[in-house]
């Protein structure tokens, strides 16, 4: 899917993690003149923050940062700066879905590289994806977004 107008939020229906196994999500991000922020990927309406636990690691130079966070995170916006974004998803047998996501931004020489792991703490099958801009438009005209279904 490729934007043909800014978005705050882009939805995938119809999605079956159980019978797929997994999912590979690409995503290259034009980012809009708006302020910086996360935007999210949240699984079956489910936009409750501590419904979502996640692990970051973010580097920019020579200086790496891990952190904690209650969060769906999957791509950071930088304003004004084009990402891409690579992300798995699967669910153990039962279990609960999880990502995992490498993420690059920013265009000069302050380029930024995010790792981080999220995990629904639902054990549900995800029928839908949602990528959820915090900033109104953040997604700008020409963002494309791509989910791939990887059976096993």
């Amino acid at each position: 899917m490729t934007l043909t107008s800014p978005a705050t939020q882009v939805d995938f229906t119809g999605l079956d993690l159980d019978a797929a196994k997994a999912y590979m999500v690409w995503i290259g991000h034009k980012g809009a003149n708006v302020a910086s922020c996360w935007i999210k990927m949240n699984y079956n309406d489910d936009t409750v923050e501590t419904n979502y636990d996640s692990q970051h690691l973010y580097s920019v130079g020579t200086t790496i940062t891990t952190y904690h966070a209650d969060r769906a995170d999957f791509v950071w916006h930088e304003q004004n700066q084009k990402s891409i974004a690579v992300g798995y998803i699967i669910r153990p047998s039962g279990g609960q879905p999880r990502a995992i996501c490498y993420n690059n931004t920013r265009e000069d020489t302050s380029m930024e590289l995010w790792l981080f792991y999220h995990m629904w703490v639902t054990s549900a099958n995800v029928t839908k994806i949602s990528f959820r801009a915090l900033t109104a438009g953040a997604m700008d005209t020409g963002t494309r977004i791509t989910i791939f279904r990887m059976s096993g």
